[in-house]
């Protein structure tokens, strides 16, 4: 039997930068407390352009004008769901490793701070994350990367 629409879930895609220095990664803190990462959905003018436009105008809208980085190669993808209007809706989070060339950061309105965070901190607190997948995503793919959380 074929499938209709309505078995189809449909995802949102979020672009998010996985920024990782001295063993710490920034971390974006959310009005409501919880662990967000830069980056965010792609816009309607951005859907033929390559994915590192999107994050590239998303990291600078986050974390200002000033701050330089690279963005490289991607890293992991987990799933989230966004909340707006007593809506749910999912949202597949593609992460991409980005190297901070600078640290000229000042936040827009959308978060309440900022943070390096040790990995071992990040890791030790999977309740703050939005989604459990994307705990368990982000801790898989450290330990892939060798990035250790036990110093």
């Amino acid at each position: 039997m074929p499938n209709t629409s309505s078995d189809i879930a449909l995802f949102q895609i979020s672009l998010k930068a996985l920024i990782v220095k001295n063993q710490a990664v920034l971390t974006l803190i959310s009005k409501d407390g919880f662990f967000d990462f830069p980056g965010g959905r792609i816009d309607n003018d951005e859907v033929k352009m390559e994915f590192s436009a999107s994050l590239n105008r998303e990291i600078s809208e986050e974390l200002s004008e000033n701050f330089k980085f690279r963005v490289g190669n991607f890293a992991f993808a987990a799933k989230r769901v966004f909340r707006k209007d007593k809506l749910n809706y999912n949202v597949l989070a593609l992460f991409f490793n980005v190297t901070a060339l600078n640290e000229d950061i000042k936040i827009s309105d959308e978060h309440q701070e900022y943070q390096w965070i040790k990995v071992q901190d990040l890791l030790a607190q999977p309740e703050r994350f939005v989604s459990i997948d994307e705990f368990n995503k982000l801790k898989d793919y450290l330990i892939i990367a060798k990035i250790s959380y036990n110093n």
